[in-house]
């Protein structure tokens, strides 16, 4: 299954995000890479060190995304993926780091 996140604007000087960005993630590496290139996301985007194995979208490529098929989760949904897929391979040690230490014990001020 392949997700995105909610947009969200950040500071950059980046043209292509400066309307916004998220994060394309999916249950298995193989399925990601699939999907992006289907998007026509080059997989020299493709980042996992730093967090969980992702692409950066901008507001267009997410809206491709969804047409095609991708999911949008937010919130609890999103910590509850996350934590679904931390202990995958695909998963980076910063976004196992994040979940298990959200500062929310039981999610109840995630919106």
């Amino acid at each position: 299954m392949i997700y995105v996140d909610q947009l969200r604007i950040w500071p950059t000087k980046i043209r292509c995000f400066k309307k916004g960005s998220c994060h394309l993630f999916a249950d298995t590496e193989e399925e990601l890479h699939e999907f992006a290139a289907e998007i026509g996301l080059k997989k020299s985007y493709f980042q996992n060190g730093r967090n969980l194995a992702h692409y950066d979208l901008n507001k267009s490529r997410r809206k491709h995304a969804l047409a095609l098929g991708a999911s949008e989760l937010e919130g609890r949904e999103l910590l509850a993926k996350w934590k679904e897929i931390r202990t995958t391979s695909i998963a980076g040690p910063v976004a196992r780091c994040l979940v298990e230490n959200t500062g929310l014990p039981d999610n109840s001020q995630v919106r």
